[in-house]
């Protein structure tokens, strides 16, 4: 069985592998050129994902608003609120029980709905523009 003794000293005195192999002039270019062209699908495909998510939010803000409005008018919230105008000094005495009925009578549901395609539109719109501004430069050297 033979050993190899790799030493410090033996490996100094050959040359690297990578010295040894010619290396094509126009393999260079070629990197790069398919590294642009994934960065520029990458881009696209994050665009075309926050594109969506953008219209998505915005066409599923005007079902969820309207509903939150029927919600509303549906539960009693609208009159319980206008009871702080009309009788408040009575509302001061039982502060408990009118903040329990008001916060039972909030459509927690279409108040849901429209925060959900609120923050979906805030997100895409703000990564659409960060995305923008922290656009990688590719050049060749």
């Amino acid at each position: 069985m033979e050993t190899h003794n790799n030493t410090i000293e033996d490996r100094s005195q050959q040359k690297p592998f990578l010295s040894q192999i010619a290396v094509p002039d126009e393999l260079y270019p070629k990197i790069v050129g398919r590294i642009h062209k994934l960065e520029l699908r990458a881009r696209f495909m994050s665009r075309a994902t926050l594109g969506g998510i953008s219209l998505l939010s915005l066409a599923g803000l005007a079902p969820s608003l309207s509903y939150l409005l029927s919600a509303f008018s549906a539960s009693s919230f609208v009159q319980y609120l206008s009871l702080i105008a009309s009788d408040g000094d009575i509302l001061l005495l039982n502060w408990k029980e009118f903040a329990f009925s008001l916060i039972e009578s909030l459509p927690l549901m279409g108040i849901t709905l429209v925060s959900i395609m609120i923050l979906g539109l805030i997100y895409s719109i703000t990564s659409l523009v960060d995305n923008e501004r922290a656009r990688p430069t590719l050049q060749l050297a």
